[in-house]
């Protein structure tokens, strides 16, 4: 069901989720200091790539941001959320959004499993749903480095392994 965000930079933006289940989204519950991050860094013209997109929350606002001369790359291996972020582009009318149903990481084959009802994902135990990934190298060599990334961040915060070094020093804010 399409819901109308009701608060903070995303607002106005319209997601494909549950009214009462995933409130969060479209009551700026989520990650609240994320949107406002984003809103300070991301300008029009930027390439924003969101890394592991869910239902594309992150997508639509990066995509407000980055305007119609900036382009937005979405990541997503689980299909159920792959229909729903492409929902959601569709119902703001963006055609700024490029949806890749792929998981990006710094290694190549891994098996994920889904959880209900979020559909949100995590790596598992042998026993879940096969996806493809594709290293950060590989996407990078394909198209071109980001702007600005979610993961970047999120494991440079973590780890700094030479793929995340590589992809800070070819990124410009």
């Amino acid at each position: 069901m399409p819901v109308r965000v009701l608060a903070g930079p995303a607002r106005g933006t319209r997601l494909m989720t549950g009214p009462r289940t995933q409130n969060y989204y479209w009551r700026e519950g989520h990650e609240p200091a994320v949107p406002r991050a984003l809103a300070q860094l991301l300008k029009p013209g930027h390439t924003f790539w969101d890394v592991g997109a869910h239902i594309g929350y992150v997508s639509l606002l990066g995509s407000r941001l980055v305007g119609r001369t900036g382009h937005l790359r979405a990541f997503e291996p689980l299909p159920a959320n792959v229909r729903r972020l492409r929902q959601g582009v569709s119902l703001n009318a963006i055609s700024t959004v490029s949806v890749h149903p792929t998981a990006v990481n710094d290694t190549n084959g891994l098996e994920l499993r889904q959880h209900e009802p979020s559909l949100m994902w995590s790596a598992a135990r042998p026993l879940g749903e096969r996806v493809t990934w594709v290293t950060q190298d590989a996407t990078m060599t394909s198209l071109g480095p980001p702007n600005l990334s979610n993961n970047i961040l999120d494991s440079a915060s973590r780890r700094s392994d030479a793929s995340v070094r590589r992809m800070l020093s070819l990124v410009a804010i």
